[in-house]
C-alpha cells in the first residue's frame, strides 16, 4: 500500500501539463513570471510585485548597497488543480497553501495561486520582505525583520499607480489588547530565542510586538521611521537599550513602550496612500509569450529541486529534455541537482551541454570537474604550505575575526570528507565543535614550524592544535578558516 500511494503521488506530480494547461512567460524589470494564467493576469502579478518592491526599497537605510541581481522567478498558478503537485508536503501529505516562498540550495522562487486572492500575496510578500531586507541590511535584528515583513505584507494595490499600506493586522491588534511583550525582551530576541523557536503563543506575541513598533514608527505623528532604523543599527553594534532609545527616539524606554502600546490599543490608525512613479508601469510589458510544455517542465522541475524533492525533480527535468534537448535551463537545473548528489560525471555532462547552449556555468563546471578529480586524501591549499619565516617565539599573525564569526581553539580530531565537502572536528576545552563547508572556500593556514604534509580524511593520529573560525547558519556551523598553530600556543 505504501508503494502504491507513493507511485500515485509521483504520477500526479508528473502529470503532463499539456493535458490541461497553456503556459506563458513574461518579464518585467525585476521579475520573470511563468504560469498557466492569462497574459493579463501575468501582467497584473508582475506589476503588483514591482510595486511592492518599489515600496520596500524606499526604506531609508544609509548603509544600503544594493547590488544588481538576476530577475526573481515567480510561478503563477491559476487554481488549486495546477498548484497541487507543487504544494509543500509534511509526513507524506499535501499541505494546503495559497502561495509559497522557496529558498533552495541554488535558486529562490515564489509561487502564488490566483484563486486564493489576497491570501496568496500576503504570505509571499512577508517572505520577500525578508529577502530584500537581507540584501540592504544584512545584520538587521529579528524584531526589525519580522516587524517590517508583517507591515509590508498588508500592502493592497488600488491601481496601476496607487496602493494602500499599513492596514492593521487584526490578530496582532487583538493579542496586544490583552497582553504585550517588554521591548527589552523583543530587542534581545534572535532566531535562536525561545520566544521565536518555542511555543506558538510566544512567537505570535513577538510578531505582534515587532509589528506594533514598526507600524508606530511609520504612521504615528510625528513618524519615527529614521529613529527606528538608527536604533536597530545602534543595538546591533552593541549599544545599551535605554541609552540607544533615548538617543534616537528622544524618550525613555518606558515612555516608548507606553506610547507604542497606547497607539495600538487606541485603534486610531488607518492605512496610508502610496503613489508610484509614473514610469513603473512601463517596465511591465503587456506581451506574454507562450512557452512549450518542455520549457515549462524545465522550470517546474527546478522548483521541485529547490524544495528538495529530488526524485520528482529529476524525472520532470529528464522528461523535459527528452522532448526538447536544447533547453539550457533544464540542463543547468539537472546538472546542479546531480552535483548535489555527488553524481559529478553526469552533472558535468549536463552543465557542459548548458554551456554549449549559452548558459554561464563556467564556475559550476569547475566545481564538477574538481570534485571528479579530487584525491582521496585531504590536501592543503597553496596558502597552507611552508609557513612564512618569523622570529623565534613570535606570535602568529592570526586572521582577524569578522562580524558574525566565532572562533574555537583545540586539537584537530578528525576530517570528515564527502566529495568537495569537508567537516573539521575540533576538540576544545568545552567539548567537540564541528564546522564544515566546501574545502576550496575554507582558508587553511599553517603557522607550525614544519609543513603539515598531506592530511588524510578520517581520524587524525597527530592531534594538531588549530583555531577554527566559523559562522552559524541555522543550526549548523559553516567553516570559514582553519589556522594550525605551534604546540604550546595560547589564544
Amino acid at each position: 500500500m505504501r508503494f502504491a500511494t507513493a507511485f500515485a503521488t509521483l504520477a500526479l506530480s508528473l502529470a503532463p501539463i499539456e493535458a490541461w494547461a497553456e503556459w506563458r512567460s513574461l518579464r518585467s524589470e525585476h521579475f520573470h513570471l511563468i504560469g498557466d494564467a492569462s497574459s493579463r493576469q501575468l501582467r497584473d502579478v508582475a506589476l503588483r510585485f514591482e510595486q511592492f518592491r518599489d515600496i520596500v526599497t524606499r526604506l531609508n537605510i544609509a548603509s544600503a548597497r544594493q547590488q544588481p541581481v538576476a530577475p526573481l522567478t515567480i510561478f503563477v498558478f491559476k487554481d488549486r488543480r495546477s498548484f497541487e503537485p507543487f504544494m509543500p508536503r509534511s509526513d507524506g501529505r499535501t499541505v494546503e497553501a495559497a502561495g509559497m516562498f522557496v529558498e533552495g540550495p541554488d535558486n529562490v522562487y515564489i509561487a502564488v495561486r490566483l484563486d486564493r486572492g489576497e491570501e496568496a500575496f500576503r504570505s509571499v510578500f512577508h517572505e520577500y520582505t525578508h529577502l530584500l531586507l537581507r540584501r540592504v541590511f544584512p545584520e538587521a535584528p529579528l524584531w526589525l525583520h519580522e516587524g517590517l515583513a508583517e507591515y509590508y505584507s498588508t500592502l493592497r494595490i488600488t491601481g496601476d499607480r496607487t496602493a494602500l499600506i499599513g492596514y492593521p493586522v487584526v490578530q496582532h491588534v487583538r493579542l496586544l489588547q490583552q497582553q504585550s511583550m517588554p521591548l527589552t525582551k523583543m530587542f534581545a530576541a534572535t532566531d535562536r530565542s525561545p520566544e521565536y523557536i518555542g511555543e506558538t503563543a510566544a512567537r505570535l506575541l513577538l510578531y505582534a510586538q515587532s509589528w506594533a513598533l514598526v507600524h508606530h514608527a511609520f504612521q504615528s505623528r510625528p513618524p519615527y521611521e529614521d529613529a527606528m532604523l538608527e536604533l536597530a543599527k545602534t543595538l546591533i553594534a552593541g549599544g545599551a537599550v535605554d541609552e540607544s532609545v533615548r538617543k534616537h527616539y528622544g524618550m525613555s524606554l518606558a515612555d516608548l513602550e507606553l506610547r507604542v502600546l497606547g497607539y495600538i490599543r487606541s485603534g486610531k490608525y488607518t492605512a496610508v496612500g502610496v503613489r508610484f512613479r509614473d514610469d513603473l508601469v512601463r517596465f511591465v510589458t503587456n506581451d506574454a509569450s507562450i512557452v512549450s510544455d518542455g520549457e515549462a517542465d524545465g522550470w517546474l522541475g527546478d522548483l521541485l529541486a529547490q524544495m528538495l524533492r529530488d526524485d520528482e525533480a529529476r524525472l520532470r527535468l529528464e522528461s523535459a529534455l527528452q522532448r526538447q534537448p536544447q533547453l539550457a535551463q533544464a540542463h543547468q537545473a539537472l546538472g546542479l541537482l546531480l552535483l548535489r548528489k555527488d553524481l559529478t560525471n553526469e552533472a558535468a555532462t549536463h552543465l557542459g551541454r548548458a554551456k554549449e547552449l549559452g548558459a554561464d556555468v563556467d564556475e559550476l563546471l569547475k566545481k564538477a570537474n574538481r570534485v571528479t578529480a579530487a584525491p582521496a586524501g585531504f590536501t592543503q591549499s597553496p596558502s597552507a604550505g611552508q609557513p612564512a619565516p618569523r622570529p623565534s617565539g613570535a606570535r602568529p599573525s592570526l586572521r582577524i575575526t569578522l562580524a558574525g564569526e566565532e572562533r574555537s581553539f583545540g586539537t584537530l580530531e578528525a576530517l570528515d570528507c564527502k566529495g568537495d565537502q569537508v567537516e573539521f572536528v575540533i576538540r576544545t576545552a568545552n567539548g567537540i565543535v564541528r564546522a564544515g563547508g566546501r574545502f576550496v572556500e575554507i582558508s587553511v593556514t599553517n603557522y607550525r614550524p614544519s609543513s603539515l604534509g598531506n592530511l588524510l580524511c578520517g581520524p587524525q593520529a597527530n592531534k594538531l592544535l588549530a583555531l577554527l573560525t566559523w559562522r552559524a547558519v541555522g543550526d549548523a556551523r559553516l567553516a570559514v578558516a582553519v589556522e594550525f598553530v605551534p604546540d604550546g600556543f595560547v589564544p
